[in-house]
């Protein structure tokens, strides 16, 4: 929610780094965006491992983000916490 247009690439990975999702997001400025993985990433298929990043731009542009994961009959849910590279 910061003062200019932000875009983000997120990209899905298997557990062995292949790709299997990506898209890229306009975010406006001053707003937030909440949404589930296959409602950002298109066509994405369920998978069991792998990994999550998200490049932001343009340089400088600070992006916040939290993940939680759990089965759809809703037996278990949580919290993945952030990490950096």
């Amino acid at each position: 929610a910061g003062p200019t247009d932000a875009s983000f690439r997120l990209a899905v990975y298997d557990q062995l780094g292949g790709l299997t999702g990506e898209n890229t997001i306009v975010l406006p400025a001053g707003h937030k965006l909440s949404q589930m993985l296959t409602d950002f990433v298109a066509g994405l298929s369920p998978q069991g491992q792998g990994y999550i990043t998200v490049d932001a731009e343009p340089a400088g542009v600070e992006l916040f983000s939290f993940e939680l994961v759990g089965d759809t009959g809703l037996n278990f849910l949580a919290a993945v916490p952030p990490q950096s590279r």
